[in-house]
């Protein structure tokens, strides 16, 4: 029951966030703040676990985690209360309100967004079929032993962390669109590489996989700030709201996807990993392809 809640509650902030940034930030300026948040993502990813398995080490008990993120949490909340600003502009007079059942006969009916949907759903289908097996591939594949996957990840979400705000202020000075393109078109080759590494040192690993979350997350700071501008202010809230359930789906579809094309052995080891870089490398291509299409809707 605490796990639902927590979901219930926990699960919409992630779209609050994107559309106050949405809101509150200009144009001109939303890939940097994006480039930010996604930095965040990724500073409290690295550490986060760490954190917690530390304090769970030092009290011999997995609850202290737990305390310590609802007292955070309610602190963060209190601040919020007493701090941050209304942000009421782009809500609707109450007498021309439009009904919710219209508001979505509107969004299927509006072409910008049904690209925008199938964009997001593209782009987490060229990340989430290779992401969720990465760890057994480099144990059981490369030869590193489970002790070693907290430095790829380690490395991984520190160099996301710096290189996410760089690639927000380069998209808010060369334009999303073309930062994206890049960025997608870049982050192939870490795919395709990461899918069929050999047995190689923990350095070298280390190495092609900073690369990989490097791209895989530059792709993502300019791609949520297209999103954020795909429909009007007053809809923004409504929209993000969908465009995180097709996020949630497209992970699924991604996992099961790549779970009937990876075939494992008695010892664990991952076979037809490298189809799935492929797979992943061509949904990145056809994402292109739908982003140059998309709209920005002031």
């Amino acid at each position: 029951m605490a796990r639902l809640f927590a979901g219930l509650f926990g699960g919409v902030l992630n779209v609050l966030i994107m559309s106050v940034v949405g809101d509150a930030i200009p144009m001109a300026r939303r890939g940097k703040a994006m480039g930010m948040i996604m930095a965040a993502f990724s500073a409290a990813s690295v550490l986060g676990i760490p954190c917690g398995l530390i304090l769970a080490d030092i009290y011999d008990d997995y609850h202290p985690p737990f305390i310590l993120l609802s007292g955070l949490s309610l602190i963060v909340g209190i601040f919020l209360f007493i701090k941050f600003p209304s942000i009421t502009g782009h809500i609707e007079a109450k007498e021309t309100k439009t009904p919710h059942i219209d508001v979505l006969k509107g969004f299927i009916k509006d072409s910008n967004v049904t690209l925008a949907l199938l964009f997001m759903f593209l782009l987490m289908i060229a990340g989430f079929t290779v992401v969720p097996f990465i760890s057994d591939y480099l144990v059981h594949n490369v030869g590193l032993d489970k002790e070693d996957l907290k430095y790829v990840y380690l490395c991984g979400g520190l160099a996301t962390a710096v290189s996410s705000p760089i690639v927000g202020r380069l998209a808010d000075k060369f334009g999303k669109v073309k930062v994206f393109v890049i960025a997608a078109l870049l982050s192939i080759v870490p795919i395709v590489i990461v899918t069929v590494l050999p047995v190689w040192p923990l350095p070298y690993v280390l190495m092609f996989n900073v690369i990989f979350f490097m791209c895989f997350g530059g792709r993502f700071v300019p791609a949520m700030t297209l999103i954020s501008s795909c429909v009007k202010p007053q809809r923004r809230g409504s929209f993000l709201s969908i465009n995180s359930a097709v996020q949630q789906l497209a992970s699924g579809v991604a996992v099961m996807i790549a779970s009937t094309i990876i075939i494992n052995d008695a010892s664990g080891k991952l076979f037809n990993f490298g189809w799935v870089g492929i797979l992943a490398a061509a949904a990145t291509l056809i994402c292109i392809g739908v982003a140059v299409r998309l709209k920005e809707v002031s």
